[in-house]
């Protein structure tokens, strides 16, 4: 019987939750405990080989009723305040979430600072521009050490899987624009950062300039008069608020090293580096043991790109209430690229909505049955990557900004995410490339040299609007090599001192390699309107580009019932000539999986919902089903959002 029909059997009072445990396999055998340490746990907690999955409480009491969903999925979060040995005893696996303290590096848009804000926003007083608390205070920051501290000693510490630094982590709330802090702590820090810019030729700026020039009001107004020192300003303001993020972070990891050498570090919910804030995914990783990014951007694809084989990756599953398939197609799909485990937004969620629980525990329980039935499945980007750089973020923001006038401060990262000119050609680029069946991957310009073509022959530049010759060179390594550019948007409009070209960058690339690159045509613009009633022609080129690049694709044709889609794949070497494979409706925006009554294309676009499939694998390939069961025609029946699961083995 399957954990979703128990729960529907049993209801949903208490009595349901020993049945679902054991159906999704809730850990057994004993686990001692350290002399002096007091009783210990009675069961072995999941592990992060067993698909760990933890409940978002946000109910914190040990009898609160979302307790029994921690119970029936087999883990939780755990406050840094909290101790953890009962649900160690309980055989529950958790981890520690803002293990050095929250209210530091995470900013909340609460009474006070909107408040605040919106008095800054009327009458432009610098004083207000303060951020509190400040990441330069030195009180801040032994706070922040005392926290961790004593969050590493309690005696729980030993069970966790592992502790996150921070949730949602950024400079300002949620990696929205304000041009703080103007406090005399970030004024003594920016000194010193324009003092070791300048010694490595990065700046020519005077170390005395106020942090305040650096504004964004300035730098707006420059892009239109051509004032060149106003933009590098800003600029190096931008890096500035990074590097001060980026410094607590190791500062926090390597005291956390020190206390406790074997604890597994974390960070959750990063969201990749935005103009004013997000944590740079390269730049922490290094420091990590465990990370989780949002699906936007290419937070997630430079985190699958350069996570190392050690380093794990958890997904958030919220709920979405225009489809009862969402969550399941979500975690499928955080499976499907390489994530390790899940978190799942949250207790009180699961218990308002019946539906939404059960169809996560069968979904659970149906990974973890494919992981312990077909282990090994560790999907890796290759072949195409798209090329990630910091000034050109923070730049095209600026450049977006342009026509907001004094009203800037309202473009929030979620406008800017849904309606930026780079952010979605970015999430065009990657819906193609992923129609095209390949699984890309996302790359640091300043990681970009002749050993890149080895694992990626294709890179994508979108929007790369800041170039200059230290990254052309890289660029210019890389085509030598043997690798090709597909360029879309903007190229090199400006270098990070604001100082425009004196030849475009395209004309000296194909100079270089004129048949290795090329121009994504202007449809790729209009690609996530049309993808699922059109789009064909473009994917028609866009797969030609990759088999001539030796971008390797998916080994394997589908063919669907109804409205034809595309799908996303992925694969992995099991053994000698066998791969692991997997493939999922590509269905990721919130549009696509909307009910036909209210979908923009009408009742014939595709949606959610179950599906007769079958795979066709190519010349040399030899097909074995591991989910669903195939029925006698080669078909299977796939459930709505659920994945297909298979092995290729070579004739």
């Amino acid at each position: 019987m399957n954990p979703a029909a128990i729960l529907r059997a049993s209801g949903t009072g208490l009595g349901w939750t020993l049945l679902v445990a054991v159906a999704i396999g809730a850990p057994a055998a004993a686990s001692s405990t350290p002399s002096g340490q007091g009783p210990g746990p009675d069961r072995a907690a999941h592990g992060w080989g067993d698909f760990p999955v933890f409940v978002w409480r946000q109910d914190r009491r040990a009898e609160a009723p979302g307790m029994e969903f921690a119970r029936a999925f087999g883990g939780a979060n755990l406050g840094r305040g909290e101790d953890g040995l009962d649900l160690a005893r309980e055989g529950l696996a958790f981890y520690v979430d803002n293990a050095a303290g929250r209210d530091e590096l995470h900013l909340d848009r609460d009474r006070a600072y909107t408040e605040r804000f919106e008095r800054w926003y009327a009458e432009r007083d610098d004083r207000l521009l303060v951020r509190e608390p400040c990441l330069n205070d030195p009180a801040v920051i032994e706070r922040l050490d005392q926290t961790l501290s004593k969050t590493l000693a309690r005696p729980s510490a030993r069970f966790s899987l592992g502790f996150s630094l921070g949730d949602e982590v950024s400079f300002t709330p949620y990696g929205g624009p304000e041009d703080s802090c103007l406090c005399e702590h970030c004024a003594v820090a920016w000194r010193a950062f324009l003092e070791a810019a300048r010694r490595s030729g990065r700046t020519a700026l005077s170390a005395e300039m106020p942090l305040a020039q650096a504004s964004t009001d300035r730098a707006r107004q420059a892009l239109e008069t051509g004032e060149a020192e106003a933009v590098e300003a800003w600029l190096l303001r931008r890096a500035f608020t990074q590097e001060v993020m980026q410094r607590r972070l190791a500062e926090l990891a390597g005291s956390a090293r020190a206390r406790l050498p074997a604890a597994p570090l974390g960070l959750m919910g990063m969201i990749g580096r935005t103009a004013f804030g997000g944590v740079a995914v390269e730049r922490v990783l290094p420091r990590l043991d465990f990370a989780e990014c949002y699906r936007v951007g290419d937070a997630r694809e430079l985190l699958f790109t350069l996570r190392s084989g050690q380093q794990r990756v958890l997904q958030t599953i919220f709920f979405d209430e225009r489809s009862g398939a969402a969550p399941v197609w979500f975690a499928w799909e955080s499976w499907l690229r390489g994530a390790d485990g899940l978190v799942l937004w949250s207790d009180r969620e699961l218990a308002a909505r019946r539906g939404y629980a059960e169809s996560l525990l069968g979904a659970v329980a149906s990974i973890r049955a494919v992981e312990a039935s077909a282990p090994g499945f560790s999907p890796r980007p290759a072949g195409v990557a798209l090329v990630n750089d910091g000034d050109s973020i923070a730049y095209g923001w600026l450049f977006d900004a342009r026509l907001d006038g004094p009203t800037w401060p309202r473009r929030l990262q979620g406008f800017q995410e849904e309606r930026g000119s780079r952010e979605r050609l970015l999430r065009a680029s990657l819906r193609l490339l992923e129609d095209c069946g390949a699984m890309p991957g996302a790359l640091p310009l300043e990681q970009v040299g002749k050993s890149t073509v080895e694992r990626f022959p294709l890179l994508v530049l979108n929007h790369l609007r800041v170039l200059d010759g230290q990254g052309a060179a890289r660029l210019f390594d890389y085509l030598e090599a043997g690798g090709r550019l597909l360029v879309s948007g903007d190229l090199g409009v400006t270098d990070a001192r604001g100082r425009r070209p004196e030849k475009p960058w395209i004309d000296a690339l194909r100079a270089r390699a004129p048949e290795r690159v090329a121009l994504w045509g202007e449809d790729l613009e209009t690609y996530l309107g049309d993808r699922l009633i059109g789009g064909d022609g473009l994917r028609r080129r866009t797969s030609l580009a990759l088999a001539r690049a030796g971008v390797p694709t998916a080994p394997w044709t589908l063919e669907s019932e109804g409205p034809g889609f595309p799908w996303l794949c992925a694969w992995s070497t099991a053994a000698e000539e066998s791969l692991l494979c997997a493939a999922l409706p590509n269905l990721p925006e919130q549009a696509d999986r909307e009910p036909p009554s209210t979908g923009r294309a009408g009742p014939s676009t595709p949606r959610l919902s179950d599906l007769w499939v079958s795979v066709k694998p190519r010349e040399g390939w030899e097909l074995s089903w591991i989910r669903p069961a195939p029925g006698t025609d080669g078909r299977v029946l796939l459930p709505a959002g659920e994945a297909l699961v298979f092995r290729l083995e070579s004739r």
